[in-house]
């Protein structure tokens, strides 16, 4: 969008891109944040929404065949 902005040399469109790069930055703190706490505290602090139960990446969790939250890399290690 900044790129726009530039091309077309409006400044309306520069200052919403500008705008929408604080709330994402902001978005991310966030999301950055809840992910570390909620490890630490094993439960939800900061919530992030639904998981996805088809895609785990590596440091999330999810339930085991026995129906208990492990860590992905603790899972795919053998330590379950």
């Amino acid at each position: 969008m900044l790129a726009i902005g530039e091309i077309t040399g409006n400044a309306t469109i520069t200052q919403v891109a500008g705008y929408e790069g604080i709330i994402t930055g902001l978005s991310a703190v966030y999301a950055g944040l809840a992910e570390v706490l909620n490890e630490m505290y094993k439960r939800t602090v900061a919530p992030l929404g639904k998981e996805d139960s088809g895609h785990h990446s590596p440091g999330s969790s999810f339930l085991s065949s026995k129906n208990r939250c492990v860590c992905a890399d603790e899972y795919f290690a053998g330590t379950k």
